[in-house]
């Protein structure tokens, strides 16, 4: 596994190569159904995160989280029908690095809109800490269901 800067060709060449359950995904909540306006996009925006790659160098998934106002993130994944070959690196990488980086600091809540039929990747988000906190029936273009996961700071009480 090799991690990369999130670039616009390389979050192109995953976005082109996508696997068919992330591709339903992204595109029942986006206007655009072209990969190459994602790359752009998400390499506009400047998330936190990388584009892992398999070992001879081919883009495979690209794992990030941008702040959409202060201490609030947004979590997204999407990878190529070579994640088997990547998957475990990078579940150890978000969990170990990525994860604690993103909850530091003035963090609040990092959330992900996942389609109800995408079963592995509601198990990865579990396993990556997070908790399914609600359902969106109607939620996608087409009519889709989606669930929220999120990772959230409790607030302190105080007398």
């Amino acid at each position: 596994m090799i991690l990369a800067d999130i670039t616009a060709d390389r979050v192109k060449h995953v976005a082109v190569n996508m696997r068919a359950k992330d591709r339903e995904e992204i595109f029942a909540t986006r206007w655009s159904e072209d990969p190459e306006n994602l790359a752009e996009i998400l390499a506009s925006v400047g998330p936190i995160g990388v584009v892992v790659q398999a070992d001879d160098g081919e883009p495979v998934c690209v794992v990030g989280a941008h702040e959409m106002w202060p201490g609030v993130f947004s979590v997204f994944m999407f990878a190529t029908d070579r994640w088997g070959e990547v998957s475990f690196d990078t579940t150890k990488f978000v969990v170990k690095q990525m994860v604690p980086s993103i909850m530091s600091g003035q963090f609040v809540r990092a959330e992900c809109k996942s389609i109800s039929t995408h079963e592995e990747a509601h198990r990865w988000l579990e396993t990556l800490g997070a908790y399914k906190e609600s359902e969106h029936p109607c939620y996608g273009k087409n009519g889709e269901t989606f669930f929220t996961y999120s990772w959230t700071k409790q607030p302190t009480k105080t007398n």
